[in-house]
């Protein structure tokens, strides 16, 4: 009884081998194994770095989506202030003075300060007319008399203490003698807010 050695599956299996190992020798080599097992390499490590890089990219996109809603919250905030800015500079002036309907308390205010200047005021004289579209305008004469330094104390008081008064004119005579006190008129102007009806 003779014995194939080709037969077997084990000698079938290594010569199988034999053949493989000759052709990668001739047409691969070792630059061909190294560079099969760098790309056995890199499929191993892209598979065990994908979920960190799949969390770093979600990460990325919060964070890119944070900014932009904190640039639309800036955008929106500044083109509001900038319609707050355009808005017409009279417009901003008329918001800031009081109500018409305060205009009989400003008045004793200005009595008040005639007072406390210790210039006499024996009586004042006053008309409101519309000036522009929600603005009042109250004339306001009152005879003073005095001295100079009293007069214009008191025209700066009633200027410093009211920013919506402003002073129109202002008329002084001196008496017969130099002793005598200056009497004269004082002109201011009120101006108030005209509520909307």
């Amino acid at each position: 009884m003779s014995l194939d050695l080709h037969s077997t599956p084990v000698s079938r299996a290594r010569a199988t081998a034999n053949r493989l190992r000759w052709w990668w020798q001739q047409r691969m080599g070792w630059p061909g194994l190294a560079a099969v097992i760098l790309l056995l390499a890199a499929a191993v490590l892209s598979w065990g770095v994908r979920p960190a890089i799949a969390a770093r990219e979600s990460q990325l996109l919060r964070e890119q989506v944070m900014r932009l809603d904190a640039t639309v919250r800036v955008t929106s905030a500044a083109s509001a202030a900038a319609a707050a800015t355009q808005r017409d500079p009279r417009d901003l002036l008329r918001d800031s003075l009081p109500p018409v309907a305060r205009r009989g308390e400003t008045v004793a205010a200005v009595l008040a300060l005639l007072e406390q200047a210790k210039v006499q005021a024996d009586r004042a004289e006053y008309s409101a007319e519309d000036e522009a579209p929600g603005l009042v305008r109250m004339r306001v004469a009152v005879p003073v008399k005095g001295s100079y330094a009293a007069t214009r104390d008191t025209v700066a008081k009633v200027l410093n203490a009211l920013p919506h008064a402003a002073l129109d004119s202002l008329m002084l005579e001196r008496g017969a003698t130099a002793g005598d006190e200056l009497t004269g008129q004082l002109h201011f102007s009120l101006f108030f807010r005209k509520e909307a009806p």
